[in-house]
């Protein structure tokens, strides 16, 4: 007869470990609803350089233009080509800063999402996918991604997503 150490009550050990695994994914949750909504509010801060920007530019497009007559020499052309240049880069640079900030706003919906999701325990991929983005904003994003995944990553949390991987 061999000693076999008694078996473990019903539920004990899994019990801790899922309830270990839930408390976790709740305070990532959390920290990702909280980190989504900063991302969006300090994406909005370049609107303060385009509201900036409009205003100089808009009072400065007449200014050029008068400061193009007086200098230009006469018959040389028309003084408001020469002041619509910085209207042009202007209006460029308005428009990446657009782009960026409408991009970064839709990664911080996607963070909150994602915090949302792992509240809820569905939609795996989609949280380590953000998970992974979120590594590559240093540097408290990489540790909020660092943890994701090394959460995400254990059997029984992927047990509790209903993920047989």
């Amino acid at each position: 007869m061999t000693n076999r150490p008694p078996p473990p009550l019903y539920g004990s050990a899994s019990t801790s470990a899922n309830h270990a695994d839930r408390s976790h994914l709740d305070t990532l949750a959390t920290v990702h609803i909280v980190a989504g909504i900063l991302f969006i509010l300090i994406s909005c801060l370049p609107l303060l350089f385009i509201l900036s920007g409009s205003a100089l530019l808009a009072g400065g497009v007449a200014i050029a233009v008068d400061e193009a007559a007086r200098n230009m020499p006469p018959g040389s052309g028309d003084p408001a080509i020469l002041a619509i240049l910085p209207t042009i880069f202007g209006g460029f640079f308005a428009t990446l800063i657009v782009v960026g900030l409408l991009f970064n706003v839709a990664i911080g919906v996607g963070i909150i999402i994602s915090g949302r999701f792992l509240r809820q325990h569905r939609h795996y991929i989609f949280s380590f996918v953000v998970a992974c983005l979120l590594c590559t904003s240093v540097p408290l994003g990489t540790i909020l991604g660092i943890f994701t995944i090394v959460v995400l990553s254990r059997d029984s949390v992927k047990r509790l997503y209903g993920q047989t991987f």
